[in-house]
């Protein structure tokens, strides 16, 4: 498989997340930023992906650290008040303190272990600010469970042919999903990303054993508290 098609694996998943509202998920984002009186100048994302959901935040800052693992997305729309780094969460890199990190659209689903979300946690507190505030949301088996259909869709964009197969598994609490790209000249690619449905009060568990604690977890998009039966919560932590 050439570069050209590698550009464009992560051309494609930019595109199936272009139907998300950026600009209200950002407004939110910031809602909270202001309700727990954060001061920081450079907001540190995690797992930003393209940068999109950060793109709209640089309205309320003028420069804002953006890392994710995979480097073709990270090259997608460049800007230069976005500074990107190509990093492992796992593997922060950073010598200096954030007063605000952020990590979205559940991406913390992705650490398939409890102890790799130790792991970045750890890590995170000790990159955190006395005063700041870490948050991230998390999606729960309801979620999995009602969006399962949706999610299994096919489509086409600039020439490229693509299929995504979700499937969630009850028993293990797997949910994955395969795609697959036919690009013009005939050849493909298959992708499968593996997500960890971890139950809500797993997440208080390994929490209560770091630095960091959970000052509010709110049902998503709102300011209202969470409980087990939410699609998806918001998650608040500071230090302790």
């Amino acid at each position: 498989m050439n570069n050209r098609h590698y550009d464009s694996i992560a051309m494609i998943y930019d595109h199936l997340m272009s139907r998300i509202d950026y600009s209200g998920w950002s407004e939110y984002l910031y809602d909270l930023y202001e309700s727990f009186g954060v001061e920081e100048k450079l907001p540190l994302e995690l797992a930003s992906g393209s940068g999109k959901l950060s793109r709209k935040l640089l309205s309320h800052f003028s420069k804002i650290v953006c890392s994710d693992l995979n480097l073709k997305m990270l090259k997608i729309n460049g800007n230069k008040n976005l500074l990107k780094v190509n990093c492992d969460m796992r593997r922060l890199p950073f010598k200096r303190e954030f007063g605000f990190i952020y990590c979205t659209f559940d991406s913390f689903n992705y650490l398939i272990n409890r102890e790799d979300v130790s792991l970045v946690l750890k890590q995170i507190g000790s990159l955190l600010k006395s005063e700041g505030l870490f948050t991230f949301d998390v999606s729960l088996e309801a979620n999995s469970i009602k969006n399962i259909g949706i999610l299994n869709r096919s489509g086409e964009y600039k020439g490229i042919k693509y299929t995504q197969t979700s499937n969630y598994n009850t028993d293990s609490r797997y949910h994955s999903n395969i795609f697959k790209l036919i690009f013009p000249d005939g050849s493909k690619k298959y992708e499968s990303h593996t997500q960890k449905i971890y139950a809500f009060n797993e997440y208080f568990d390994i929490i209560d054993n770091l630095e960091l604690y959970v000052s509010e977890c709110f049902e998503f998009f709102t300011f209202k508290d969470a409980n087990p039966d939410c699609e998806r919560v918001q998650f608040i932590l500071r230090k302790r």
